[in-house]
C-alpha cells in the first residue's frame, strides 16, 4: 500500500517531468505553433493553451473555433 507522501507526489507532477512536447501535426489540425515559452499559440485567437496535451489542444479548437477557420459557408 503506497503512503501518503507518495500519493501526494504523483498527484504534484510537472508537465516538464511527464516530457510533454509540441506535436508538429497541430500546426496542420489545430493551428497552432510552439511559442518561446515552449507552449501552444493559436493562430486564429493568438491564445495559448495553458497544457501541452492533445485533449486540451483540440478541446481549444473545438470550443473557441467551432465553426472552422472559414466560418459557414
Amino acid at each position: 500500500m503506497a503512503s501518503l507522501g507518495n500519493l501526494k507526489e504523483t498527484r504534484n507532477r510537472k508537465v516538464e517531468e511527464e516530457m510533454r512536447k509540441f506535436q508538429e501535426r497541430w500546426t496542420f489540425e489545430y493551428f497552432l505553433i510552439e511559442n518561446a515559452n515552449k507552449r501552444p499559440l493559436c493562430l486564429i485567437c493568438y491564445q495559448t493553451v495553458n497544457v501541452t496535451k492533445e485533449c486540451n489542444v483540440k478541446r481549444h479548437y473545438e470550443t473557441k473555433h467551432s465553426e472552422g477557420v472559414y466560418g459557414k459557408m
